[in-house]
């Protein structure tokens, strides 16, 4: 009698390190209302401003390169600041704690290594951008920056600052595009122009190969709070290619290569069969302004071609299909407002 009591005790013993190991798992996991002094996993919900619907992509996930939009996965990074007090209006420090890496998939944003809000309840702040460069920086008054290269191929995004806690969460987060973007089709007037000129070799936008430096906003900034100041500087003499890939990133090719000298990409022989030369995306353009253009064709030395704003600029986050009409003598474009990659043709204008 005594034995069975002994082992029973022993079971009773073995089973409760067991079942209390189990109750902590559960709550260290759960951000259920019921366990609040639990550590609450930051996942937020996540979304791009004026995105349309994604392509059918010639890469695998996450993709880093090409016009970005919310169905796809792609990695981000996201500065972070903890409020110091729980007061009113929380006191946070002048300078961001860190920088920390994240993705976005299936419309949530989920950090690399898991971010929890503050236990005891303080508020947290954090902004985000894409691409998820490592070229942040904080300077000795506390200014913090994020340096990117436009190189017409890297969507670059920025999100508004965002602040909640544990009981507060922040519930969604939007990326929104900081660059315009263009794409450019070719087309003759017909058989014998399209002689004339011979096939494309390249083309180029001037002053838009640059540089592009966000400021993020003062860490005391109030929630919702944009990145407003964003300077572009030119880089490598600033001329940028045009990316001589279609929407869904594959090369445009002739021959088994990417089109240029000794594979020039053929004219189309009408609007109608206009061909698509390619892609980028740069800083935007105010105004009237307009964007100037570097052609290429084997048979006529280069040709600049000045491409009208339309009505309001090239505006970030906007699309433009620019469409050139190889004439006898000139080349003749004109530009439509198009969704991120959905395109629409416009009225033709010649320069």
């Amino acid at each position: 009698m005594r034995s069975k009591t002994c082992t029973l005790h022993v079971i009773s013993l073995c089973l409760l390190p067991l079942l209390t190991a189990g109750c902590l798992s559960d709550n260290l996991l759960s951000d259920h209302p019921d366990t609040p002094t639990g550590p609450i996993e930051i996942r937020i919900k996540s979304s791009i401003v004026g995105s349309t619907s994604a392509t059918t992509r010639a890469e695998t996930s996450p993709v880093e390169k090409g016009m970005i939009t919310e169905d796809m996965t792609f990695n981000v990074k996201f500065a972070r600041v903890d409020a110091t007090d729980d007061g009113a209006t929380p006191t946070y420090s002048a300078a961001y704690t860190k920088a920390v890496s994240g993705t976005v998939t299936s419309k949530v944003l989920s950090f690399t290594d898991p971010e929890y809000y503050q236990p005891d309840g303080k508020k947290t702040k954090l902004i985000g951008w894409y691409p998820a460069v490592d070229t942040y920086a904080i300077s000795a008054d506390n200014v913090s920056t994020v340096t990117f290269s436009v190189d017409g191929e890297t969507d670059i995004m920025a999100t508004p600052l965002k602040e909640g806690d544990k009981t507060s969460k922040i519930e969604s987060i939007a990326f929104e595009h900081l660059l315009t973007q263009i794409s450019v089709k070719v087309y003759a007037t017909d058989a014998n122009t399209k002689a004339l000129w011979g096939g494309l070799e390249s083309v180029s936008i001037a002053g838009k190969k640059q540089t592009c430096v966000l400021t993020l906003p003062a860490t005391s900034s109030s929630a919702e709070t944009k990145i407003t100041t964003k300077t572009f500087a030119a880089a490598d003499g600033g001329v940028l290619p045009l990316v001589k890939k279609a929407a869904d990133n594959s090369n445009i090719e002739v021959s088994g290569s990417i089109y240029g000298t000794g594979h020039p990409l053929d004219l189309g022989e009408n609007k109608d069969a206009a061909v698509l030369a390619g892609y980028a995306m740069f800083e935007p353009v105010a105004g009237s302004g307009d964007i100037s253009l570097t052609v290429k064709t084997v048979n006529r030395e280069a040709q600049t071609v000045k491409v009208p704003a339309p009505s309001g600029g090239f505006v970030a986050g906007s699309s433009y299909v620019v469409t050139l009409h190889f004439e006898a003598s000139s080349i003749a474009p004109s530009i439509s407002v198009t969704q991120w990659i959905e395109s629409t043709e416009g009225p033709e204008v010649t320069v």
